[in-house]
C-alpha cells in the first residue's frame, strides 16, 4: 500500500467512524435525556455492559490473532478462513450461553439492588442484550477479514450500521413499550450488522463443504496469541468493569455519572484507536513479517508523537472546560444540574488519563504484530488489577468516586512508561530523530499556559459560548505553537 493510499484509507476510516461514534454518542445522550442517573439508567448501562465487554474483548483478541496469522499464512488461506470461522463460531456460541445463564442464574445477587422495583426490565434487558454477543463477536472476525484485503471503508461502515439501528429502534421503540427497548435495539442491531457484512464476506461459500473443524497449526497459533491478548487488550474494558463494581458500592447514579463522563473521554480514544486497528495494525503485522524494522519503528513513534499532539491539548480543554462541556452535552430531559455536579469532576480528572491509555492501546499492537503478547499481559494485569484497585481501595473512603477517575490516570501512566521501556528492550525499537520531544513539550507548556490565562480572564454567562469560545481559543493556540516551532504535521504523517 502506497503512502497515499495509507491516508487515504486513513481519511476514509476516520470520517465514517467519527459519523459512527457520534450515533454511538447519541445513545448515550437518550439514555441520558431519558433516565438521568436514575436506576434504570444504570441498569441499562450496567446490562449493556457484558456483551459489550464480550464483544471487544473476546472478538478484538480473536480478531487481532486472526490478522496476525492470516498475513503469514501463504498457502490454502481459504482453508485457514473456514476453519477459523468455525473456531470463533464455536466461542462465540459458548460465551454467549454461558454469559446468559451466569446472569439469568444469579441476578438476584448480581443486580440485588434493582430487583424489587425493576426485575421485569431487568428480565427483559437479559433476554435481548445478551443473545445479540452472538452476532456482535462473529461481526469482529468479518471485520478481521476485511481488513486483511484492505476493504478498511467496508468494515468500518458496518460500525455506522450498528449505532444507527441501536439508536433508532431503542429510542423510538421506547416512547411504546419503555426501556427494554434499549435491549431490542441492541439484539436487532447486531443481526443487522452481519447480515450487511455478510455481502461481502460470503459466509455460506467459506463454510461449504460443511466438515468438522480441526484444530490445525494455524488455528493453534491463533489461539494461543489470542488468549493473553484478551487480557493484556482489554485494558479500556477491563477499567470499565471495575468502575462498575466500585461505582455500585457509591450512592444511586454514580454508575451512570461515571459512564457518562468516560464516555466523552471514550470518543476520541476511539476514533483514533479504530483508525490504528482497522488501517494500520495490518500493515504493521506485514512490516513485521517482512522483517522491515525501519518501518515498524517509523510507523511506532509517529504514531506516538501523533497521539500526544491530538490528545494532550484535548485533556487542557478537558480539565479547564469540563464542567461547562457536561453542562452543554448532558443537562437536558431528566439530567439535571445535580447530575451534571456528579459528572463534571470525573470528566476533569478522566480526561488526563486520554493520552495514555490511548498510547497503551498502541503500544501492544506492536508487541502482538511481533507474536510477543506475555509481556503486554503482564504489565496490563499489573497496572489495571494491581495499581488501578490499590488507589481506588486506598482512597474510595475518602474521596468516591474521584478515587476511581483518579487510580484511572495512575494506573495508565504506569502502564504507559512500562510498555515504552520494554517497547525498546523486546522489539528493539529505536527513534532516528529527538529533536521533536522538546520542541512538542514547549508546544504542550504553551497551550496549558495560555488556556489558564484564559480561562482567568474571560467569562461567559451561557455555558455554551464558553465551550465553544474556549475550543476555538485552543484550537488557534495549537496552531500557532505548531507554526512558531515549525513542527510539520503533514511530514508526521508522511515521512
Amino acid at each position: 500500500m502506497t503512502k497515499i493510499n495509507i491516508l487515504k484509507a486513513i481519511g476514509t476510516v476516520a470520517v465514517i467512524n467519527i459519523l459512527a461514534r457520534l450515533l454511538g454518542f447519541m445513545r448515550e445522550l437518550a439514555i441520558g435525556y431519558q433516565f438521568g442517573t436514575s436506576d434504570v439508567a444504570d441498569l441499562i448501562i450496567t446490562v449493556y455492559t457484558v456483551p459489550n465487554f464480550l464483544y471487544i474483548v473476546i472478538g478484538g483478541a480473536v480478531t487481532t490473532a486472526f490478522i496476525s496469522i492470516y498475513m503469514s499464512v501463504s498457502d490454502d488461506k481459504d482453508r485457514f478462513l473456514g476453519d477459523s470461522l468455525k473456531f470463533i463460531g464455536i466461542v462465540a456460541l459458548i460465551l454467549t450461553a454461558g454469559a446468559f445463564a451466569v446472569l439469568w442464574i444469579f441476578r438476584g445477587a448480581l443486580f440485588s439492588s434493582y430487583m424489587e422495583e425493576n426485575e421485569m426490565l431487568l428480565n427483559g434487558l437479559l433476554l435481548w442484550m445478551i443473545p445479540s454477543t452472538f452476532f456482535l463477536i462473529i461481526s469482529t472476525w468479518m471485520n478481521g477479514v476485511l481488513n486483511s484485503r484492505q476493504k478498511f471503508g467496508i468494515s468500518t461502515f458496518s460500525s455506522l450500521i450498528f449505532n444507527l439501528i441501536f439508536l433508532v429502534a431503542a429510542v423510538a421503540l421506547s416512547f411504546v413499550i419503555g426501556p427494554v427497548a434499549y435491549g431490542i435495539g441492541a439484539f436487532a442491531a447486531a443481526i443487522f450488522m452481519v447480515f450487511y457484512l455478510n455481502r461481502y464476506i460470503g459466509l455460506k461459500k467459506i463454510l461449504a463443504p460443511v466438515k468438522r473443524l480441526k484444530l490445525t497449526p494455524e488455528i493453534k497459533r491463533m489461539v494461543w496469541l489470542a488468549l493473553p491478548i484478551i487480557l493484556g487488550g482489554a485494558t479500556i474494558q477491563f477499567y470499565f468493569l471495575i468502575h462498575r463494581y466500585f461505582s455500585l458500592q457509591l450512592t444511586d447514579g454514580f454508575v451512570s455519572a461515571v459512564n457518562y463522563a468516560s464516555k466523552l473521554t471514550q470518543f476520541p480514544q476511539a476514533l483514533l484507536m479504530t483508525i490504528v486497528t482497522t488501517v494500520l495494525y495490518p500493515l504493521i503485522a506485514k512490516g513485521v513479517k517482512q522483517g522491515d524494522r525501519l518501518f515498524v519503528s517509523s510507523v511506532y513513534f509517529r504514531g506516538l508523537r501523533m497521539l500526544g499532539l491530538l490528545l494532550i491539548p484535548t485533556a487542557v480543554f478537558l480539565w479547564l472546560f469540563g464542567p461547562e462541556l457536561v453542562e452543554v452535552v448532558y443537562e437536558h430531559g431528566n439530567f439535571t444540574a445535580e447530575a451534571t455536579a456528579m459528572t463534571a469532576p470525573l470528566l476533569q480528572i478522566f480526561g488526563l488519563s486520554l493520552f495514555f491509555i490511548s498510547a497503551n492501546m498502541f503500544m501492544t499492537r506492536f508487541f502482538y504484530a511481533h507474536e510477543i503478547s506475555l509481556t503486554p499481559v503482564i504489565i496490563s494485569i499489573a497496572s489495571v488489577f494491581g495499581v488501578n484497585v490499590l488507589v481506588i481501595l486506598t482512597f474510595i473512603g475518602e474521596y468516591g468516586a474521584s478515587a476511581i477517575a483518579w487510580a484511572t490516570v495512575v494506573s495508565s501512566a504506569f502502564q504507559f512508561v512500562l510498555l515504552l521501556v520494554f517497547s525498546f528492550r523486546l522489539l528493539g525499537l529505536k527513534s532516528a530523530e529527538k529533536a521533536w520531544l522538546l520542541k512538542d513539550l514547549l508546544l504542550f507548556a504553551g497551550i496549558l499556559a495560555a488556556a489558564l490565562l484564559y480561562d482567568r480572564s474571560v467569562s461567559f454567562d451561557s455555558p455554551f459560548l464558553t465551550v465553544g469560545a474556549a475550543f476555538v481559543f485552543i484550537i488557534l493556540i495549537f496552531f500557532l505553537g505548531i507554526k512558531l516551532l515549525k513542527i510539520n504535521l503533514k511530514a508526521i504523517l508522511n515521512k
